[in-house]
């Protein structure tokens, strides 16, 4: 790219030379000096300062057009760079995130049947896609708005599959809590208390395997469109 500009640069020059001399030999010159040339030493210093102002006037337009050309390749290269790197901070973020829970209860989620509770206290921490928040700035590199909303659509689901898990061990923790209470004191009002609880979880078992199953898709349907290196 470089060698095609400096090249049209450098042509560009010599027309615009070979045109201002072209220019001062067709003119008609009439006027004879003393010596009998058609011309006298003012007469051609002047044509060549007018074609030397001209060539000048060419190198100038020519060197700004290529310098403007090189800022906007510098602009360019930056913004895809930018770009670049946006994607592939969200596909890792999203990628290690998934694996993590796949690895420890994808497979236990997915076998979840109706009546049963999600008994695994799953550690979340406090802040959920926290490359994915910092980079939402810079979405507007993003110019294909199918892949924007395509992310953005991916990382809700993942963020609702937290706040499902984030719920579910709140529950659990309070299920544990009355299970307890009515084992000890076999009181009929703690076990209905522990009961509620259970199905409460129960409940929350079947959403988190259903958010579980879409985040799935929406993650792995993005990975396969995102950059990889």
């Amino acid at each position: 790219m470089f060698l095609r500009i400096s090249l049209g640069v450098f042509i560009g020059v010599v027309t615009i030379t070979l045109i201002g001399c072209a220019l001062a030999l067709w003119i008609p010159w009439c006027t004879v000096g003393q010596n009998g040339c058609k011309m006298g030493a003012s007469e051609w210093a002047y044509w060549v300062g007018a074609i030397g102002t001209i060539t000048a006037v060419g190198v100038a337009i020519a060197l700004a057009s290529y310098q403007n050309s090189m800022h906007e390749q510098r602009e360019a290269r930056a913004e895809a760079d930018a770009l670049h790197g946006l994607l592939l901070g969200i596909r890792a973020e999203l990628q290690v995130s998934f694996n993590l829970v796949e690895n420890r209860v994808g497979e236990h989620i997915e076998n979840i049947v109706p009546g049963q509770i999600f008994g695994i206290d799953f550690p979340i921490s406090e802040r959920v896609l926290p490359v994915y928040h910092a980079m939402l700035p810079s979405f507007y590199l993003i110019k294909d708005h199918a892949l924007r909303v395509q992310i953005i659509q991916a990382c809700a689901v993942a963020n609702s599959l937290v706040t499902t898990f984030r719920a579910n061990n709140s529950i659990l923790a309070e299920f544990a809590a009355a299970n307890s209470l009515a084992r000890r004191s076999e009181a009929a009002v703690d076990i209905a208390i522990a009961q509620e609880k259970f199905n409460q979880l129960a409940t929350y078992a079947l959403g988190l395997k259903a958010i579980y199953a879409e985040a799935k898709t929406e993650i792995l349907n993005l990975l396969a469109v995102l950059p990889s290196k």
